[in-house]
């Protein structure tokens, strides 16, 4: 059989409906839409529509991958043994009964780009087809991105692995804002782990110089069926990324954390929408979000917690030395809802009643650190005697002064440890050492309080 590239020689030719349209050539329409399929020997097709395949087409669809000038589809389960690499300008698409699945080495990567060059305008849709991770360690791990498109659905079983993971260079290639290693402006309409996995995104940002940074990015639906470490880590150079729209994510794992942003001044201004954390079963340390050390503007519109990890590692943790954060939290425990919210701003201004409020037991203590050098600080109490208005300074001369409260409340400087101020009373105290406000409880019973500071002035 001769093989003819062009089909117009022979007559034909294509031209599209309506007017204006040009004659092409039928092969050069054919190739808007590229199978897998035309790379893989034609021995293998009846097998692989039969779903019988035990085919390595690895390098197959490299090679499409490589060579695709349109849109490459996907329609079949297809195997592979080592990593896939996308690049610039590539349109690919899983569609219905089309399935990679990963047959490479346990721990393995499914899906990569290169680390030494930019990865722009690339869209990767799982459009009704999947990936099955099987034991890989990673589903798709991106290093430089810039306005790249994801639509992503994944399957497979393991606690350990980690469905998308999003990790900058470290090298910076010009400069720029967009012409370095920095992962900017990409959307991911869906990333889905129908199964089990470890973590179902790690956002991780090395910078070196101006390079390295993740911003300015869009998350959009997100679901994992269960995640044995947790749903989304957000860490390093990240920030001014947004997630607007619903993540569910169900724990299932020791000391697994739904939301988490490390201890990283360099984590910042990240936002989501809503969150809604399965806490079932019993499990120990779990937590719905954390909110790390020096972290800053970091917010969560809605945290729902069906459940309750408050008796485990808490519905939300704050280190104390955070910057700015806001979190509404809606706790479902035994069909109440219980929606509160907690917020600090870096002017100084913050609020403690996200959850239940603050339960001193008698002759204890306990401290926070004071956001301002000082403030007012505003108690309210279960016992009307220790509701009261505070003013204290932790710097320039240590102080302390109350301004509205019954004799039942005293005030002082320095640590409290729970026995350091008088019999029947409950202490107020500041430390310039430590720059912590600490609550002390003598008065014989329990006290339970929530507290505010309004502070950045002088009285």
């Amino acid at each position: 059989m001769t093989k003819t590239r062009n089909l117009a020689d022979l007559g034909g030719g294509f031209i599209q409906a309506g007017t204006g349209a040009q004659q092409r050539t039928v092969e050069s329409k054919l190739q808007d839409v590229v199978s897998v399929l035309d790379f893989i020997p034609e021995s293998q097709h009846a097998a692989i529509k039969a779903g019988t395949s035990t085919y390595d087409a690895t390098a197959d669809i490299q090679a499409a991958i490589d060579a695709a000038q349109g849109t490459l589809l996907i329609a079949d389960n297809l195997r592979i043994t080592s990593t896939l690499t996308l690049r610039s300008n590539l349109n690919v698409k899983i569609i219905s009964g089309g399935v990679i699945t990963w047959d490479g080495v346990a721990g393995g990567t499914v899906i990569t780009n290169p680390t030494d060059s930019v990865m722009v305008s690339t869209s990767f849709e799982c459009d009704g087809g999947f990936i099955d991770m099987v034991d890989a360690g990673i589903g798709m791990r991106l290093y430089s991105a810039q306005y790249c498109k994801f639509d992503l659905e994944f399957t497979g079983d393991s606690t350990t692995s980690t469905a998308v993971w999003i990790e900058s260079g470290a090298t910076s290639l010009t400069g720029s804002l967009t012409g370095t290693t920095n992962i900017v402006s990409n959307v991911f309409n869906r990333i889905l782990h129908q199964n089990q996995c470890g973590t179902l995104l790690k956002i991780i940002g090395v910078n070196d110089a101006f390079g390295g940074i993740i911003t300015l990015n869009t998350f959009r639906f997100m679901r994992a069926g269960f995640a044995a470490v947790g749903g989304v880590l957000i860490s390093g150079w990240a920030d001014t990324n947004v997630f607007p729209d619903a993540i569910n994510i169900r724990l299932n794992g020791d000391n697994s954390v739904g939301i988490k942003f490390d201890d990283q001044a360099t984590v910042y201004e990240n936002k989501f929408f809503q969150v809604s954390i399965g806490a079932y079963s019993s499990y120990v340390g779990r937590i719905g979000a954390y909110i790390g050390a020096l972290t800053r503007e970091n917010n969560i519109d809605k945290l729902f917690i069906d459940g309750d990890l408050d008796a485990e590692g808490g519905n939300l943790v704050v280190d104390p030395t955070t910057k700015g954060y806001r979190v509404q939290i809606a706790k479902l425990g035994t069909d109440i809802l219980d929606t509160r919210v907690r917020f600090r701003d870096q002017r100084g201004f913050s609020f403690n009643s996200e959850n239940e409020p603050i339960l001193l037991a008698t002759d204890t203590a306990t401290s926070y650190r004071l956001r301002a050098d000082q403030g007012i600080v505003a108690i309210c109490s279960d016992n009307g005697d220790v509701t009261s208005l505070v003013w204290v300074r932790a710097t320039g001369g240590l102080a302390s002064r109350i301004l509205f409260g019954s004799s039942f409340l005293e005030v002082t400087t320095g640590p409290l440890t729970g026995t350091t101020g008088n019999p029947v009373r409950f202490t107020v105290s500041v430390d310039s050492v430590d720059r912590m406000i600490y609550f002390e409880n003598r008065t014989g019973a329990n006290v339970k309080f929530s507290y505010a500071v309004l502070g950045g002035f002088t009285l």
